[in-house]
């Protein structure tokens, strides 16, 4: 049972579910990858780590993310 004041506090929240594609060479180096929301739609292209988490965050930042 969920209560009334931890109702109030997930209000304003959603959740994004996030497919994370990687291309991995044969030492498990990244490659590229790319960020796909649960339409297909790709959502974010990248090529280290570092780029993982840039995509992510303009993703997010641009307000264009699908509710589940």
């Amino acid at each position: 049972m969920v209560h009334p004041a931890a109702d109030e506090r997930l209000s304003d929240k959603f959740q994004v579910t996030v497919v994370l594609r990687l291309l991995l060479g044969q030492r498990r180096q990244l490659e590229q990858g790319e960020l796909v929301d649960l339409e297909g739609t790709t959502r974010g292209r990248f090529k280290d780590w570092r780029g993982l988490t840039k995509a992510l965050r303009s993703w997010i930042a641009s307000g264009d993310s699908s509710k589940d």
